[in-house]
């Protein structure tokens, strides 16, 4: 009886914690996927372009204008977005819409007035090997995310502004 007791224990735990693990990975690829929405949307509105500064190892991103945008010149602009990171989880891979893929190092993704300058796909995982997908479609402010696989699609002849997460 009391090994029964126990397996159930665990196994209440085991889902318990799995649905915690699930709830955080999802709340740091939601402010990652909400925080690359923001740039994109906010380069269109403006006509400014933004850059996304990504540490694909450390997981470390922030938004700041394009150096050749940022006034003056002399100072470097105020970051639209603070640095922050994928605290509970890392970008295992980015794919490029050339078909080239990255695994380590630093990226920048640009966001210009018509969009992302260039379509990209992050494989994003956490410690328990759970996997979410985020994308950026060229030449729209869309950012999708999901914990189906997702492919890069072909640009888009419009730009259009994405809805929140």
């Amino acid at each position: 009886m009391l090994t029964l007791i126990g397996l159930l224990l665990s196994l209440v735990a085991t889902t318990f914690f799995g649905g915690i693990g699930r709830a955080h990975l999802d709340a740091d690829v939601g402010t990652f996927a909400r925080t690359l929405r923001t740039a994109a949307e906010h380069a269109i509105l403006t006509g400014k372009t933004y850059e996304v500064f990504i540490e694909i190892y450390d997981g470390y991103y922030t938004v700041t204008e394009a150096p050749e945008e940022a006034q003056g010149g002399a100072e470097p602009a105020e970051p639209l977005v603070e640095k922050q990171s994928l605290d509970l989880s890392w970008i295992d891979e980015v794919e490029y819409e050339d078909g080239s893929r990255q695994y380590s190092q630093n990226m920048t993704l640009r966001a210009t007035a018509k969009g992302w300058e260039q379509a990209v796909l992050f494989r994003i995982v956490d410690e328990n090997d759970r996997w979410r997908y985020v994308r950026c479609d060229r030449f729209t402010a869309n950012v999708a995310v999901s914990r189906q696989p997702l492919e890069l699609l072909a640009a888009q002849d419009e730009v259009s502004l994405s809805s929140p997460l």
